[in-house]
């Protein structure tokens, strides 16, 4: 899930907010939306989110 990207992603500038969208990727973390596949989706598509950073986990804990 999500938690690997503890603590944050993406956040919606003030002088930016929009109703219904996580907003933009933080510094250092890139995003992206993708189908089942793997292949990257537009911008608006219903896919799997991707989160590539220095906030995420490289793995789980004693695996």
């Amino acid at each position: 899930g999500m938690t690997e990207t503890s603590p944050v992603a993406s956040v919606n500038p003030i002088q930016h907010i929009q109703i219904g969208t996580i907003g933009i990727p933080v510094p250092s973390t890139l995003c992206k939306v993708i189908d089942d596949e793997g292949n990257e989706l537009p911008l608006g598509s219903i896919g799997e989110l991707c989160v590539k950073g220095p906030q995420v986990m490289k793995g789980y804990w004693q695996r």
